[in-house]
């Protein structure tokens, strides 16, 4: 009769550190754990992640970084909410160069996928970039990102990208 007298159900909240330590403690991440270098750009990866990123892994998702073939990186995501980038060769060389936060860039533009849960959603490819470009520039790695961008900026997409990013920057430099 009374149930709005009934206590909330409590959920339980893990704190920041936690899901921080959960994620590089991971048997998948051995390989992060191996390598100082890496290792080092990870851990500066994870002092980044905004509030949604921690709002993304305290529902009980996670984010995987494993070591494939191809190139730079991609992201998949799965029902079970296991999600993975798939870090190659082009990509693990890059976070062990003279510039390794261009590879930083790399890995938070692709948790910008899994968290923006692109694989759910029907938007185009250039909408989803655009999305995970935001959420690596929302991590501090905008100017990072555009150096990768620039690389590549042959093609229209890219074009477009570094144009996205280089109106965050002036909209955020406005805000300061």
């Amino acid at each position: 009769m009374l149930d709005f007298l009934k206590p909330f159900k409590k959920t339980k909240t893990v704190d920041r550190a936690t899901l921080v330590q959960r994620f590089i403690d991971h048997p998948e991440h051995e390989w992060i754990k191996r390598d100082p270098t890496v290792s080092r750009l990870v851990r500066i990866l994870c002092d980044s992640w905004t509030d949604e990123v921690y709002r993304f892994l305290a529902q009980g998702h996670e984010i995987l970084i494993i070591k494939a073939q191809g190139q730079l990186a991609s992201a998949m995501s799965s029902v079970n909410k296991t999600n993975v980038v798939l870090a190659y060769p082009d990509l693990v060389s890059i976070l062990r160069s003279a510039s390794p936060m261009r590879g930083v860039a790399i890995l938070a533009h692709e948790i910008g996928h899994i968290v923006k849960e692109h694989s759910k959603r029907k938007i185009t490819n250039i909408e989803a970039q655009i999305e995970a470009d935001k959420v690596a520039f929302d991590m501090g790695f905008g100017e990072d990102l555009e150096q990768v961008l620039i690389e590549h900026e042959h093609s229209i997409d890219c074009r477009v990208r570094i144009a996205k990013l280089t109106q965050y920057y002036y909209a955020a430099k406005k805000q300061a």
